[in-house]
């Protein structure tokens, strides 16, 4: 009896024993998940912490290649260099900006006609809000609900570039520059000229056509040398131009003035119906390089 008691107290001795082994390995176990877990989230705060030091260092480049600039307008009328537009073939353009105090607006065209609202600014682009305004006999006015959109670009604090206007059939001139009376006047021409330090202001006519780099004639493209058939393409000082190249017969202005800006060897157009054409100028013979279907017609300036 005795010896039975023995051994099952060796027994319980012995799992008495396993049992603090285990409890042991597993208070170990728990200890080790415990540790890994604190290493993990350690790990985890300095990758962050990298990660987010190196966004402040992006954002950092970010702002030093593109720096943010405050954009500031002037308050003040906006005109196309003292110039009066004037309506033609139904394209009546915008004569005037009025940009006044609280964000208000006036955008006036010819015959008294004019829209009024309030503008936003976001980024270089002025958004204009506006209801049109006619000017009746008498010196009465007529309010409608005719809601319309113009946007600018503000090329600085002075100068004011049309964008885009909601009412397609204003016909107004994009790219357009106005700008703030009483400023010092300042032209697209005119900068591009203090930049490219060449004057592409005359008339320039054809003198040569290139087809799969050979050279033709005038009377193989156009049929004729006679320059009145011909046409000829005007740069203007005011940053317009009237392009009659191949055009003569063309009535609509719109497909044949607008305005230009030259940058470099890049002479861009745009014409008062929105679409576009790219010139080369070439310095080395003070020619200009236009392209027209399969041919690029060469240019030379009138002396």
């Amino acid at each position: 009896m005795e010896e039975k008691k023995s051994k099952k107290s060796i027994v319980l001795l012995i799992l008495l024993i396993i049992a603090i082994i285990a409890i042991c390995v597993m208070g170990f176990f728990i200890y080790s998940v415990s540790s890994e877990k604190s290493n993990i989230e350690e790990q985890l705060d300095t990758a962050n912490q990298q990660i987010s030091d190196l966004q402040n260092e992006v954002n950092t480049l970010q702002e030093q290649i593109n720096p943010t600039t405050e954009t500031t307008l002037q308050n003040g009328n906006y005109v196309i260099n003292g110039m009066t537009v004037t309506p033609d073939e139904g394209s009546y353009g915008i004569e005037s900006i009025t940009i006044s105090e609280n964000n208000t607006f006036s955008i006036n065209l010819p015959l008294g006609t004019s829209y009024i609202g309030t503008y936003t600014i976001d980024n270089n682009t002025i958004t204009c809000n506006a209801n049109q305004e006619t000017n009746l006999e008498g010196g009465g006015t007529a309010n409608t609900e005719l809601s319309e959109a113009f946007q600018f670009e503000i090329v600085d604090s002075s100068n004011l570039r049309l964008l885009s206007a909601s009412n397609e059939s204003l016909n107004l001139t994009v790219g357009m520059l106005y700008t703030l009376e009483g400023s010092e006047q300042s032209t697209s021409a005119e900068e591009n000229q203090e930049t490219n330090s060449v004057d592409i202001s005359g008339v320039w006519t054809f003198q040569s056509g290139l087809l799969n780099d050979q050279e033709v004639s005038a009377s193989d493209i156009f049929g004729s040398t006679d320059e009145t058939i011909i046409g000829n393409l005007t740069f203007n000082n005011d940053g317009t131009f009237s392009d009659l190249i191949g055009k003569t017969s063309i009535t609509d202005t719109t497909q044949t003035s607008g305005t230009y800006t030259f940058d470099g060897n890049t002479i861009n157009l745009v014409y008062a119906n929105n679409e576009t054409q790219t010139l080369t100028y070439n310095s080395a013979d003070n020619t200009i390089q236009y392209p027209a279907s399969n041919y690029i017609y060469v240019l030379a300036r009138n002396q």
